[in-house]
């Protein structure tokens, strides 16, 4: 499991035999330096240019969002630098990235939550070895300002199929939920599922 952080690392938490988390170990890339492109970083795992090795995507508390390549294996990565997503970024700030083919076409889409709440839908138009982000449309709409600030960050979930592998057909990509997680600083913290 991986989770951002405040100051910015990127801590991943190793699962046990019996289900439980070992201690976390803050990420680094193949130069040894630690993995951290800015405050409040939320981390998204997907292969996004179809090597077979995981990859990350991170965003931070200013709204940019960038690409981390995976030169090792699954179980030995070996993290390139950082690169910025050119004209990607939470335009109301803290940027909560996710990796899904959200439009079922075999290749990485990019969902995009923000401090406002909104979540926007960045389509592949590259291919699975090149993504090319190119925004498509608002998944969810900002929250009313009368809410206060609504910090989302967004999820993918089969929930029917968890552990199906493989390409999924079109009708099952219409049945997946957008899993939205957050805080809103008026209310209590929510998560809400949008089928």
């Amino acid at each position: 499991m991986l989770s951002g952080s405040f100051p910015g690392e990127i801590y991943f938490f190793k699962r046990k035999a019996d289900g439980t988390f070992a201690a976390p170990e803050k990420l680094k890339d193949k130069f040894g330096s630690l993995l951290n492109v800015g405050r409040a970083t939320a981390v998204a795992v997907g292969d996004w240019d179809g090597d077979g090795v995981p990859d990350l995507v991170i965003g931070t508390i200013d709204g940019s969002v960038f690409k981390v390549h995976n030169d090792g294996t699954a179980d030995k990565p070996a993290f390139g630098r950082p690169e910025k997503l050119p004209g990607i970024v939470a335009r109301e700030g803290d940027a909560g990235p996710c990796l899904a083919d959200w439009d079922g076409d075999g290749k990485l889409d990019l969902l995009l939550g923000s401090g406002s709440g909104e979540v926007r839908f960045f389509r592949n138009t590259g291919n699975t070895r090149q993504p090319e982000w190119t925004e498509s449309s608002v998944l969810v709409p900002a929250s009313p300002a009368q809410l206060g600030a609504a910090q989302t960050k967004s999820a993918e979930a089969d929930f029917a199929n968890p552990t199906r592998s493989g390409k999924r057909s079109k009708e099952d990509f219409q049945k997946i939920p957008l899993i939205l997680g957050g805080r809103n600083f008026a209310r209590q913290q929510r998560t809400r599922v949008i089928l």
